[in-house]
């Protein structure tokens, strides 16, 4: 069976949630019955790791919305979401590099075995509440 869906590996996450103290994960695993992480309200301070594949502009527009209620998202992407990344960039979002990750499968926490040279290389885009766009503070519109 090929193993399609993967989560953030714990050392990833622990230095993440000392530094943020996420209180909401609108990408959960496992994911509630019904539950839509862009249909409900996120928290203060959110972790978004969301499917790399199909849809991540959809979470971008949702975590731009949330920054407009003033909440914090903090969003992992793959360099090659360029789109989303611009995007990202344009709104204001402070942008770093995120290193390799080796993800874990969700079915059963195995590490994702591609050689290093093979991984993804990643970005983090953080979205403070109520940063003013970026296109704005350069006089342009």
């Amino acid at each position: 069976m090929s193993k399609q869906y993967w989560k953030t590996p714990p050392d990833m996450m622990d230095a993440l949630q000392a530094k943020y103290a996420f209180d909401f994960d609108p990408c959960p695993y496992p994911r509630p019955d019904g539950f839509d992480g862009l249909t409900v309200d996120w928290g203060k301070c959110n972790w978004v790791n969301p499917p790399f594949t199909g849809g991540v502009m959809a979470w971008v527009r949702k975590a731009i919305i949330e920054r407009e209620r003033g909440n914090i998202s903090v969003i992992i992407l793959p360099i090659y979401q360029v789109r989303a990344i611009s995007v990202l960039d344009d709104t204001g979002a402070e942008l770093s590099y995120a290193g390799k990750p080796q993800w874990l499968a969700l079915e059963d926490d195995e590490p994702n075995p591609v050689r290093l040279q093979d991984r993804q290389p990643c970005l983090f885009a953080v979205l403070w509440p109520n940063k003013a766009h970026r296109a704005d503070r350069k006089g342009g519109g």
